[in-house]
């Protein structure tokens, strides 16, 4: 009878459905619009929104831009928590900076690359923002020239500091890269030649021309269209080579708004005395400082003693095209610890980075943005699967939060994440 029950048990572990692996395909400004419209040639996306589990609504963290959000996919944490709080990096004596959060040794939270390896599971990133000198097994990071942070080109910076000998070693036809498209290509080649040479358990990948047709033209233009279509053919190659025991999750790190008018609120704050600049018209010093990404900006200061006049007038300002968030607020939306107050621009607007001059600015043509507040349906983005579910179900709206839970559960990494997954 023991031998029965010990055969009975052992047949039952030998039947029990092993952890799978997760791809996890990040469409840098992947709307609803891209396969719910017409206008949109996308039909792998319009195929996997009808057939797998979706989402039509994924809600962004604020502010509502690439690396916030990115970090948030893959530590289920807001940006208060995890540090990585905007696409690039403030000094307090300095101001803001042009430097960006590359290094991945800012994030401040446990991260779904860290939780693997303490299960002994095999990770991969490429073109995975905040990647650069991450303990990743086969990494090829986000990194690109910017002075005097990195010089270079882009391709030699991915080179050096990918992981060593990773990128000789999978043979990509298109190489070097000269621009966002042909990254694309490039990223989506090498991810499935990782996924069949060394079958990692998590896969993260990074898309970008999509963002980069709809900031220079709008989220509806001729060349967002055509972005969108080489986009659907790439995922459309990625499925075709995913591995039988491979999830693919396809998620966006926001949405976008058109705008043709700008907000320079450093150029109000010169105005009023609070900004001083040298004589080739750079920051020379401040009291009182935006520190703009996308449609946003935090609102910083030296001296604390304005802290009153500066919130007066931002109030009494809102009609240029923006809403002002102040500190109570930054904090339920687990952003900017440090800064008074932020502003996100309202739709039709961004925010622009100008030290004197107009304070608002109306441009010829349409151009696209993002970083506002996540209550704009437009700036969310959305939740597509392959392989990953056996239900078909149609979920009506998701949160960013939810997306590193909902990839533990499929690897078998226990943690305890804030939110609970999408299931």
């Amino acid at each position: 009878m023991k031998m029965l029950i010990l055969l009975f048990l052992f047949c039952l572990s030998c039947t029990k459905e092993p952890n799978r692996k997760v791809l996890l395909v990040s469409i840098d400004g992947l709307h609803p619009l891209l396969f719910t419209d017409e206008i949109f040639h996308t039909p792998t996306l319009k195929r996997l929104y009808q057939l797998e589990l979706s989402a039509h609504s994924l809600t962004p963290v604020f502010p509502s831009v690439t690396y916030p959000n990115h970090t948030s996919m893959i530590t289920g944490v807001l940006p208060r928590t995890h540090g990585i709080i905007s696409n690039t990096e403030y000094h307090q004596s300095k101001g803001p900076l042009t430097k960006w959060y590359w290094e991945a040794e800012k994030i401040k939270a446990p991260t779904l690359w860290t939780l693997a390896a303490k299960q002994n599971l095999k990770t991969a990133a490429i073109h995975w923002p905040v990647t650069l000198g991450a303990k990743v097994d086969y990494l090829i990071p986000e990194i690109f020239p910017l002075a005097p942070w990195y010089e270079g080109n882009a391709w030699d910076l991915v080179n050096k500091h990918a992981t060593k000998k990773l990128i000789k070693s999978l043979h990509v036809s298109i190489a070097p890269y000269k621009d966002q498209r042909e990254a694309d290509l490039w990223a989506s080649e090498a991810t499935v030649k990782v996924l069949k040479k060394y079958s990692p358990d998590l896969t993260l990948l990074h898309l970008t021309n999509l963002d980069h047709a709809q900031h220079i033209s709008g989220r509806n233009s001729k060349e967002t269209q055509k972005a969108a279509k080489e986009i659907d053919q790439l995922i459309s190659q990625l499925i075709s080579s995913l591995p039988l025991d491979t999830c693919m999750m396809i998620v966006g790190d926001h949405g976008f708004l058109n705008y043709n008018k700008i907000i320079h609120l450093n150029a109000l704050f010169f105005q009023q005395g609070w900004i001083t600049l040298d004589s080739e018209g750079l920051l020379k010093d401040y009291q009182v400082i935006a520190h703009k990404s996308g449609a946003q900006a935090a609102i910083y200061l030296k001296d604390q003693g304005l802290k009153e006049k500066v919130l007066k007038l931002l109030s009494s300002k809102q009609s240029l095209g923006y809403h002002l968030i102040l500190s109570d607020q930054l904090s339920e939306l687990g952003a900017y610890p440090d800064a008074l107050a932020a502003v996100s621009a309202l739709d039709g607007y961004s925010i622009g980075g100008h030290l004197k001059g107009a304070v608002l600015e109306k441009l010829p043509q349409t151009f696209g943005q993002h970083g506002h507040l996540p209550n704009l349906a437009n700036i969310h983005s959305s939740l597509l699967t392959y392989n990953c579910y056996k239900q078909n179900l149609k979920l009506k709206n998701v949160h960013n939060l939810q997306i590193a839970p909902s990839i533990a559960k499929i690897l078998g990494i226990r943690y305890d994440f804030p939110q609970k997954g999408f299931k």
